[in-house]
């Protein structure tokens, strides 16, 4: 979610705040996301507003805009000022694809104790650090990952 608003705002000054509906600014898969995005917030019967619209893009969508074919057209032009340090999009784009396959993971309440759940959570810490001090600092003041991982894998399973 931080990501998401983050990258929202960043290419809402660029490009207004529709820019998902911009063909200048995505290519034809993405903007089809965004248009079945609005057919969601259509079938609620609630207004139709960028923030909504935003709502509804799948982490998915979020993750794709750090690929390589955006590298030129929107990566070194509005997303890479987001982060310090700046990272490079190709590895920013691999800890983003990383984190979404966890977040999958445990959406579909898959296991995930094989992985390597102390990097994993590095990971989310380095990636929302680079765009988001604040948010990182109250990530790890509410977390409770580090405990729970210090238990040991018994208490993984349980968590």
């Amino acid at each position: 979610m931080g990501l998401r608003n983050t990258v929202h705002s960043r290419l809402s000054v660029t490009h207004g705040p529709s820019w998902f509906h911009d063909t200048s600014v995505l290519r034809r898969r993405e903007l089809e996301t965004a248009q079945r995005a609005r057919d969601r917030v259509i079938q609620t019967g609630k207004p139709v507003t960028p923030g909504r619209i935003v709502a509804e893009l799948s982490l998915g969508f979020w993750v794709g805009l750090f690929a390589n074919v955006y590298d030129s057209s929107i990566w070194r032009t509005d997303l890479y000022r987001l982060f310090l340090p700046l990272p490079p999009r190709s590895e920013l784009h691999d800890d983003l694809d990383r984190l979404r396959t966890l977040r999958n993971r445990i959406a579909h309440h898959e296991p995930i104790t094989q992985r390597r759940l102390l990097d994993d959570y590095t990971r989310v810490r380095r990636v929302t650090r680079s765009f988001s001090p604040e948010l990182c600092a109250w990530m790890e003041f509410h977390s409770r990952v580090l405990d729970i991982l210090a238990q040991g894998p018994e208490s993984v399973e349980r968590f």
